[in-house]
């Protein structure tokens, strides 16, 4: 799921209709304080903010994000210079667009960073909250794991399985 944090009505709507034909389920703020309790709530696979916030600025909301997870987050700005964009990049945004831009684009900037964020190195990819490991084959940490202290097992069949989705 994805978080869109601005201020504009349309502009939430447009991007709301576009995301969800590229397949996305969308959650939508209209302020810093509701996207950070909403991302605290639903915990997005990635955010997408617009700098520019009634009620506080944009960059702060990006540091919040970034104390409480490493989820991926997309920054929007009107702003031509390369100064906001920059101060965006240097505290932790992992993407950005200028306006005015393509929801065609931003949907592709989308899957671009959650598949740089799926696959950690080589053949260990991050999933949710945990780690696959395809060649030790191991999942950490899980909910099975941290109550019994074992692993998952999921057998020849379920290993191919879990590797040929990952793939």
């Amino acid at each position: 799921s994805l978080l869109v944090v601005d201020d504009e009505p349309a502009f939430i709507r447009l991007l709301n209709l576009s995301l969800s034909r590229e397949g996305f389920t969308v959650h939508t703020a209209s302020n810093g304080e509701d996207a950070l309790d909403l991302a605290a709530e639903i915990h997005p696979d990635a955010v997408i903010l617009v700098l520019s916030l009634p009620d506080m600025d944009g960059l702060d909301v990006l540091r919040d994000l970034r104390e409480r997870s490493d989820m991926p987050v997309i920054v929007v700005t009107g702003a031509q210079s390369t100064g906001e964009v920059r101060r965006g990049l240097d505290r932790g945004a992992d993407d950005y667009v200028t306006k005015p831009f393509s929801p065609v684009e931003l949907a592709a900037r989308v899957r671009a960073v959650l598949r740089r964020r799926r696959r950690v190195a080589g053949r260990t990819f991050k999933v949710g909250s945990c780690i696959v490991d395809l060649d030790r084959r191991t999942v950490v940490p899980t909910a099975l794991a941290a109550v019994t202290g074992r692993k998952p097992s999921l057998g020849r069949g379920g290993w191919r399985i879990l590797e040929a989705l990952l793939s």
